[in-house]
């Protein structure tokens, strides 16, 4: 027998002497934190369950390793006992029986046992991994195992799901809500409870997946395949499918499910929605085909609520909205989960935790784990208003916890390729198996990594990513190709029956990311991973690269507006604002033209001209385009506009909506500034450096501190920016260079130039030209500044005709003239001069490198 007392999930094994081999084969591959061996040969029954009953508290998995030998020796007069036996083995939750021998046929073993999963090997891998899974499958139910109230969504779910008249439940329903509440939750409880359903197979709905897609995620989770080949075989046969083929197919294998007492969840992940409410049409289609068989029952969980009046033929399904816990019911999670892990909590601290959580169920989880890590006190230590799960106590839990090299490579190499098999995790980071699985524990139990008990493989807590991107820098080019060699061999040999073509998803991402450009033909994807990468890409700033892949996927489906999307922002960052107008004309045939006032807006305030961009955002907000960034943006050129009353209004309709998203906090630093509320900027800041990127926060500390005229201190926190990324951003290097300038040093400031120049050379290039001209009126070369003045491509900004006013009165001061030359630039700069101060009320104007 074994028991494993050191990880969340404990295997017990039963077994005779003459497995010993085997089974210390699978010892060592589920390595020691999953199990650990003590021998032990059972002569009769009797042993069995003495044993059994001695270790069953700490056992969570029965593995029976079944031979003919040990049926004769451990089994014998068993049928006697079985109701003894079975009351233990209640307090077990998953059994699994290793058939070692090709002797034995099913009606060997007794009734009950037949309802449990059976593997018929002699091979230690696939044992392990069968084993794993049922641990996987325990430690996802461990994650969430406490449900607390939820009566009133439970009773609207139940009605939508069964009406009284009716027999049959009913075939769709919708749970709506903000990520992490809790809505996957609700429905499994519900559905298992009610109608009896033991599992849903969750299916994203990524931007651009086409119906083809959808069935193809469906078969890799439902279809039965021999290897990764075979995979791949089902993968190229659904993709040649037409529509109305591949949605029969997609009904077929939700008939299976159903069959095998299991539900089909599609999950918004970007494409179930379009930008109207509307269901988008390949999904729409999937959902009247299942609606033509009572028995086939499919639900939606999405953060939007569908308008059903845009898609009549769906009207009149039930929509159960998800909310936050109230605070009652969230004190009562905090406190299971604390008795649960043997924590005392004053009823004091236990109102500060719920109110910290805010009616988030992660944000409880993570709480008590940090309470029972570092103490109470510090976990119900209030730091201000939180707007969801992830933010404030994620953020203060992850940096609470000492990761050592080990776990800060897993969580590297899995925030940018989850899913992933623990095998290849080990082949990628090339340490010590057991130091690596040991590690892989320690972040399950901690709940920043997640096993999939289905598959087997291994993902990141979502909302662990951002923050391992920013602390750790996410995974590393070199990484990428690691997971892409690792992946392909793996590929190639593996021969199980299991999904596969995810992995092959993972792989295609893999290569792309690590900058081989031929990975589009060597590894398999769907078109929602081109999607993805581009704004991947994007938000990491490689514009050039996030263009070409957007691209590439327009090349392929020139009618989805997803990859043009990021096409047009890639082009406006890259300084091509001709080829973002014909994106956006592109843009407008497609019948998107909200979107494409959205990003003319975008568009013209990155040209500068922040007045032509309220209008479009304006014309944008008036045709029912909303969210944060929309707000955002507003605010951000209404500040430029010194319409602070605008500014502050869309402010505070982005923080309604996240309170403590970066962009906004850092919106809120820029107008105290402008409002010249140095102290409460500065507070701002602390709370910007809990959720930033520490390049980014820095630059912001420099910015405050340059407005309020503290030129040494943001020269200091200018160089920690620059330094402390690995390709510093392009505001990030342009304020460094004006701190270098206004610090007279000089030579660095052409340097920091320079290299800005070699980065982004198509990128704002007024601000770039500010800056030199900038460097040579410190240079007092005012000459050359004058010239390089006739660079701007907005000449009649108040920041450009400040630079000419500078430089002429440079010359004029330095230079030798004559009468007449002198006359003129005397002239030249009274005119900018009275053209400053009537037109923008004062004379003097700083670059802005944002």
């Amino acid at each position: 027998m074994s028991s494993n007392k050191g990880s969340a999930a404990r295997v017990f094994f039963s077994y005779s002497r003459q497995q010993s081999e085997i089974v210390h084969s699978v010892a060592r591959e589920l390595g020691r934190p999953f199990a650990a061996i003590d021998t032990y040969e059972f002569k009769a029954a009797d042993d069995l369950v003495a044993a059994m009953e001695a270790a069953v508290a700490d056992a969570s998995v029965f593995a029976f390793f079944a031979s003919k030998e040990s049926m004769s020796s451990a089994w014998v007069n068993f049928e006697s006992r079985e109701a003894r036996y079975h009351t233990a083995l209640g307090r077990i939750k998953k059994v699994i029986v290793v058939v070692l021998d090709d002797r034995i046929r099913e009606t060997d073993f007794p009734e009950w046992m037949l309802r449990y999963k059976f593997v018929r090997s002699k091979s230690p891998k696939p044992i392990a991994r069968a084993i794993r899974g049922l641990v996987d499958e325990l430690v996802e139910a461990q994650q969430s195992r406490f449900f607390v109230g939820r009566g009133k969504e439970a009773a609207a779910l139940q009605a939508a799901l069964v009406h009284p008249e009716s027999a049959m439940p009913a075939s769709l329903v919708t749970l709506t809500g903000l990520p992490g509440i809790g809505r996957k939750t609700l429905l499994t409880r519900v559905v298992r409870d009610s109608i009896g359903i033991d599992r849903i197979i969750k299916i994203d709905v990524e931007d651009g997946d086409s119906i083809q897609d959808l069935t193809t995620k469906l078969a890799d989770l439902v279809e039965v395949v021999a290897n990764p080949s075979d995979s791949l075989k089902v993968v190229k046969e659904i993709q040649a499918l037409n529509e109305g083929s591949a949605v029969q197919r997609f009904a077929r294998y939700a008939k299976d499910v159903a069959t095998a007492r299991e539900m089909v969840v599609l999950y918004d992940s970007g494409g179930l929605i379009d930008g109207a409410g509307a269901v988008r049409r390949v999904v729409r289609d999937i959902l009247l085909e299942l609606g033509k068989d009572s028995s086939v029952l499919v639900a939606i969980v999405s953060n939007r609520r569908p308008l059903w009046r845009l898609t009549p033929e769906l009207e009149g399904n039930a929509i159960v909205r998800v909310e936050p816990l109230p605070t009652l019911d969230m004190r009562q999670l905090i406190a299971l989960q604390a008795r649960a892990r043997g924590i005392t909590l004053t009823s004091y601290q236990l109102n500060l935790m719920a109110e910290q959580a805010r009616g988030y169920p992660p944000a409880a989880n993570i709480l008590t784990q940090m309470a029972e890590a570092y103490g109470a006190e510090l976990a119900s230590r209030p730091m201000g208003r939180t707007s969801t799960y992830s933010p404030r106590p994620l953020g203060r839990y992850l940096r609470t916890l000492t990761h050592d090299s080990v776990e800060r490579s897993i969580l590297q190499v899995l925030s940018g390729n989850s899913p992933l098999p623990i095998q290849l995790i080990e082949q990628v980071l090339k340490g010590p198996v057991e130091a690596i699985r040991a590690g892989i524990v320690k972040l399950i139990d901690t709940s920043l990594v997640i096993p999939d008990g289905t598959t087997g493989w291994y993902r990141i807590a979502d909302p662990v990513v951002e923050f391992v991107e920013r602390e750790y820098h996410g995974c590393t080019r070199e990484q990428y190709q690691d997971v892409a060699e690792a992946l392909k061999s793996f590929l190639e040999n593996d021969e199980e029956e299991r999904s596969y073509f995810e992995l092959e998803r993972v792989r295609f991402r893999a290569l792309l990311t690590s900058g081989q450009r031929h990975g589009g033909t060597e590894a398999m994807s769907l078109f929602a991973d081109w999607v993805r990468l581009a704004a991947s890409f994007y938000h990491r700033r490689n514009y050039e690269r996030s263009l070409e892949i957007a691209q590439a996927a327009l090349e392929s489906r020139p009618s989805e507006p997803g990859p043009l999307y990021w096409a047009i922002r890639s082009q406006v960052r890259l300084g091509d604002f001709d080829g973002a107008l014909s994106g956006l004309e592109g843009l407008v045939k497609l019948g998107r033209g909200r979107d494409a006032n959205f990003l003319r807006g975008f568009l013209e305030r990155h040209r500068g001209r922040h007045k032509e961009a309220t209008r479009f955002y304006e014309r944008a907000l008036t045709d029912g385009y909303g969210g944060l960034a929309i707000h955002r943006d507003l605010a951000e050129c209404y500040l430029h506009l010194e319409r602070l009353d605008k500014a502050l209004y869309h402010v505070e309709i982005a923080r309604s909506l996240q309170a403590e998203n970066r962009f906004i906090i850092d919106l809120q630093i820029k107008i105290l500034c402008r409002e010249k509320k140095e102290v409460e900027a500065r507070d701002l800041l602390a709370q910007l450096e809990a959720v930033d990127d520490q390049s980014f926060a820095a630059h912001r500390r420099s910015r405050v501190a340059y407005e309020f005229g503290n030129y040494d201190e943001a020269y200091q926190a200018a160089r920690r920016a620059a330094t402390s990324a690995e390709r510093p951003a392009f505001e990030v290097l342009a304020n460094l260079a004006l701190c270098e300038v206004i610090t007279n040093r000089l030579e660095d400031a052409q340097q920091t130039l320079d290299q800005l120049r070699q980065l982004y050379r198509a990128q704002r290039k007024d601000v770039q030209t500010g800056i030199r001209v900038q460097l040579l009126i410190a240079q007092r070369d005012y000459e050359s500044a004058l010239v390089a003045c006739s660079s701007f491509e907005d000449s009649e900004r108040p920041q450009h005709l400040w630079l000419q006013f500078q430089a002429i009165e440079g010359i004029l001061k330095h230079a030798p003239l004559n009468s007449a030359k002198r006359s003129e630039y005397e002239t030249r700069v009274r005119n900018l001069g009275q053209l400053l101060t009537k037109r923008f009320g004062r004379l003097d104007w700083d670059i802005d490198p944002e």
